[in-house]
């Protein structure tokens, strides 16, 4: 038998968490595909069988139903650092108090959700109208808030937990297989029962799986009792820290939802249509870049926590110059290939033009500057610069809705598209220089 601490030891566990960190990086890039296929075949079979009307009010519902995601704040990064201390010292009472604590924050964001979506079907039926009737309307934001109310009441706790024990594969292969029956239920449903009430409540009934599959995969691999009201001793503290990433995750939030937003609010349901087919392309992109972003990232923050800085800024000239590679090739073969896309996913649509050159200029521009700052912020998380950046995430979500805002005025879809552009320079040069400051400065 090997013995603990010995050479051959060491080579045993580093190449059992390599393994591991592959195996979760090889998930978290299926499911970005599957993802990407679902999210191409989807809205185009929505188009072909119910119209652009249709399509552009479901992505307006989606978007102001993603707004109770704010409610979470963000907690669920805090929460995550917490567990994968617990977990790493074999602490099963405090991961559990740290389980119980966000399973009773979620249970509180799924009562807030409900008063929401009351209110937003009576807006989305009285204020928003549309060639629909208001009775129509009304019922399918509470159809479209089953999936939301499934992920953050009941989902969300267990997934954070999986994660923050290294089992990204589970949650992924899980969200896999939703992903892949979500699609059949829905072609299923165009196919004999072209309903768009019938085909969300199918496709968002069977997401009620993903939970309870977690459920027990955690019940079997912890012995945890899950059922309780609610749990015996809540951590307070825990959740006060939560504000600490507050502003972060609003700037995210501002970045992937105010355009739609805005466009609901200034245009009409035909240009949230448009923007959507594009945002099928950025959306695609955005999540395969981060998936292999994140996979990386643990790796720099152990670097970080080394305190070596030839080595600290060795590895992340690496990353960042990997990254920035990636990107640019995969942007330049977008920015080449978007105008035939768009015109062959939208062929025989007439209903509004969907060939619009200098929004979809304006909106990789955009996404391509987004994401060449994600080596730069995910160094100043790894250093744990939360508090620092907090002014400036704040700043960018301002810039981008008053830039938005008044550029939408005038040019329409390009004008939200130059506003997200603009906030989006903005950050990323910031983050160029914190970065040279964070390198500059002493690590401990």
């Amino acid at each position: 038998m090997i013995e603990v601490g010995s050479v051959e030891s060491e080579r045993r566990l580093r190449r059992f968490l390599n393994n591991r960190a592959l195996l979760n990086a090889v998930a978290s890039v299926t499911l970005q595909i599957v993802t990407i296929i679902n999210g191409l075949i989807v809205p185009r079979l929505i188009l072909e069988s119910f119209g652009s009307e249709l399509n552009g009010i479901v992505l307006s519902i989606n978007q102001f139903l993603s707004y109770i995601s704010l409610a979470e704040g963000g907690v669920t990064g805090v929460v995550s650092a917490s567990l994968y201390r617990a977990l790493r010292r074999r602490d099963m009472g405090s991961a559990k108090s740290i389980y119980d604590t966000m399973t009773f924050f979620c249970k509180r964001i799924a009562w807030l959700f409900l008063g929401y979506i009351t209110i937003l079907s009576v807006v989305f039926a009285v204020v928003f109208r549309s060639e629909f009737n208001s009775g129509f309307v009304f019922l399918l934001v509470w159809v479209l808030a089953l999936v939301q109310i499934v992920q953050y009441g009941f989902a969300l706790a267990p997934r954070t937990l999986l994660n923050a024990d290294k089992k990204v594969y589970v949650v992924a292969f899980v969200q896999i297989g939703m992903c892949v029956l979500s699609l059949i239920l829905t072609i299923v449903c165009i196919r004999l029962w072209p309903n768009i009430l019938l085909l969300k409540i199918a496709t968002g009934l069977c997401y009620l799986i993903q939970p309870i599959v977690f459920y027990v995969i955690i019940k079997r691999r912890y012995n945890w009792h899950l059922r309780t009201k609610r749990p015996m001793q809540l951590n307070r503290d825990l959740l006060k820290k939560r504000w600490d990433g507050l502003l972060i995750s609003f700037a995210a939030f501002i970045h992937n939802n105010t355009d739609i937003v805005i466009l609901t609010i200034f245009a009409s349901y035909l240009e949230v249509s448009v923007y959507g087919v594009y945002l099928l392309v950025t959306a695609g992109i955005r999540g395969l870049v981060q998936a292999i972003s994140r996979g990386i990232a643990p790796s720099l923050g152990h670097v970080l926590a080394s305190g070596d800085k030839a080595k600290i800024r060795r590895s992340f000239s690496k990353y960042r110059w990997g990254m920035f590679g990636l990107i640019t090739t995969g942007f330049i073969l977008v920015f080449v290939l978007i105008r035939p896309f768009i015109n062959f996913y939208t062929r025989d649509i007439v209903d509004v033009d969907y060939d619009r050159p200098v929004f979809a200029i304006l909106m990789l521009t955009a996404e391509m500057v987004y994401l060449l700052r994600e080596s730069h912020v995910n160094l100043a998380y790894a250093a744990g610069k939360f508090k620092e950046l907090s002014w400036v995430c704040a700043t960018e979500a301002a810039i981008n809705i008053v830039a938005s805002l008044i550029a939408v005025q005038f040019w329409k879809l390009e004008g939200v598209a130059l506003g997200t552009l603009v906030a989006m320079i903005w950050r990323t040069l910031y983050q160029v220089v914190y970065s040279h400051k964070i390198l500059n400065d002493n690590i401990s």
